[in-house]
């Protein structure tokens, strides 16, 4: 979408924000408890990564290397890129294993 689409219904246009990704994900996670149906929570499974790659390679307060963590998994922010696809992949097909064996093929895991 076009900033001036984002504009005319009074949206704000503009890099993608943890904060609002964060309260959507929460939403989602709450609708599948209220309806006792199986999730994915993609959005803890990247924070944690995302917190223990921050501590192997700290970035200094004043420092601005254009490293934040989050591009490890992210294309633009919001977007997984080849590496989220595949944690999304480990975590989906780890969900589809404990809530579905009867799924996995052969009753072998796909989660390498």
């Amino acid at each position: 979408m076009s900033e001036e689409h984002f504009r005319r219904y009074g949206w704000t246009y503009g890099p993608h924000n943890n904060t609002v990704t964060h309260r959507y994900a929460e939403a989602a996670i709450q609708v599948a408890k209220d309806l006792d149906i199986p999730y994915i929570d993609m959005w803890t499974a990247i924070e944690k990564r995302v917190q223990e790659s921050r501590k192997q390679r700290p970035v200094e307060p004043c420092e601005d290397n254009g490293y934040d963590g989050y591009d490890e998994f992210l294309s633009d922010g919001l977007h997984l890129n080849a590496k989220g696809n595949l944690l999304l992949f480990r975590t989906l097909a780890g969900t589809i294993e404990r809530n579905w064996p009867e799924l996995c093929p052969h009753g072998r895991s796909v989660v390498a």
